[in-house]
């Protein structure tokens, strides 16, 4: 679930280097801005689980 996301978030931003409707820019970057959040805190949460996640016994 997380890599399709990443993928569309990568399409998204590529949509808007190129120009996605000139009136809507500022709406669509901090859209975009809200998504590149999202993955870096969700890859900062698998990071997370990999490196504290695991218990030894």
């Amino acid at each position: 679930m997380f890599f399709p996301f990443l993928a569309a978030t990568i399409v998204g931003a590529g949509a808007v280097k190129l120009g996605a409707m000139s009136t809507m820019v500022s709406v669509l970057s901090l859209g975009l801005q809200a998504l590149i959040l999202a993955n870096l805190l969700g890859a900062g949460y698998l990071l997370w689980r990999h490196l504290f996640g695991r218990k030894q016994q």
